[in-house]
């Protein structure tokens, strides 16, 4: 029971002894944080359709929020490869704001792997820690920092593996597949869709080939080129008839529960690229990363794409990659 009485003594007397200044969870409105600005529209991804002269480009900045216990000495820049644990160190900023600029390959060597290993819709996590002058020290990645200031202040900066362009398809609700019988009473039917494209950089691609692939439910046979497309956005018709064409069959012949994929390729200077069957769409960006002209913006907010300015008092909703990377066309009965 003394020594009980001891180490509760113990407690009491180091507890009392403690520096409230030297905490290192202050108050959440002057944590000392990160904040990224877009410098290149271009480089705000890492692109898969060349990735050997890819470029993921922001600029780091430290934020005090005018308090000076959170002035800010230092940031380290970390990246980590598809979720993986072990964060490799990119560098440390002292000199704020500053330019943090990784190729595809610099990333893909900090994460121990080669430039071949990077897949289409892989990510790369940027995260942050921010030292103060006071010597504190704040790992935002997971931090509840970062959950509770919400417009301005980065955790993580996520540098999507994606193609420059993403298809936006809206199948017809009335010519949504190709129907055996249809087929038999007038010798045809069709599958129709608009297709239209959004260009995640300035370099997007001014056509697609409409691209399709047979399955007949023990294999598929290799993409064929269907028809090329030059405006956007633009309705394309796809036939039974010339769809089984270009497999050796006539529309007769197909078989319910035959599949048509439909891969959607752009023309780019380094040749053809398609987002289809990753898992590059529907992936979130940060709302409060913006670029600099856009900065304090207020109103409403505007369709920007990837230029998100701040709101008046709220951050915009998260841009998205929405888009169309996976397409079929169904032969039912």
């Amino acid at each position: 029971m003394k020594n009980l009485y001891y180490i509760i003594g113990l407690s009491l007397i180091i507890g009392s002894c403690r520096n409230e200044d030297l905490n290192p969870i202050p108050e959440p409105e002057w944590a000392p944080v990160a904040e990224v600005q877009w410098v290149d529209k271009d480089k705000t991804f890492f692109n898969y359709s060349d990735l050997e002269n890819s470029v993921f480009e922001f600029t780091l900045i430290g934020e005090d929020f005018g308090y000076e216990e959170a002035r800010v000495e230092s940031i380290e820049v970390f990246v980590s490869y598809n979720g993986e644990s072990g964060a490799k160190s990119v560098g440390v900023f002292r000199e704020l704001p500053a330019i943090v600029s990784i190729s595809a390959r610099e990333a893909a060597s900090k994460s121990g792997i080669g430039l071949e290993d990077i897949g289409l819709g892989d990510t790369f996590k940027f995260s942050f820690v921010v030292t103060s002058e006071d010597g504190r020290v704040f790992s935002l990645y997971n931090n509840n920092i970062c959950n509770l200031i919400r417009i301005a202040g980065v955790c993580t900066l996520d540098a999507l593996v994606l193609n420059p362009s993403i298809a936006l398809t809206t199948v017809s609700p009335a010519a949504n597949s190709l129907s055996l019988s249809e087929i038999a009473a007038t010798e045809d039917d069709s599958f129709v869709f608009t297709l239209n494209k959004r260009d995640l950089a300035s370099m997007g691609a001014a056509s697609a080939e409409v691209q399709l692939a047979y399955n007949d439910g023990t294999t598929v046979q290799e993409w064929k080129t269907l028809k090329t497309v030059s405006e956007f956005p633009s309705e394309v018709v796809v036939s039974a008839t010339e769809a089984a064409e270009l497999f050796g069959l006539t529309a007769a012949e197909l078989k319910a529960g035959d599949e048509f994929l439909v891969k959607i390729a752009f023309a780019g200077e380094k040749g053809l690229f398609s987002n289809f069957g990753s898992k590059a769409c529907g992936r979130n960006f940060p709302s409060n990363i913006v670029f600099p002209q856009h900065t304090n913006a207020t109103g409403e907010i505007p369709e920007l794409s990837w230029e998100n300015p701040y709101g008046a008092t709220t951050a915009p909703a998260p841009t998205t990659t929405s888009g169309t990377c996976s397409l079929a066309i169904s032969v039912v009965d």
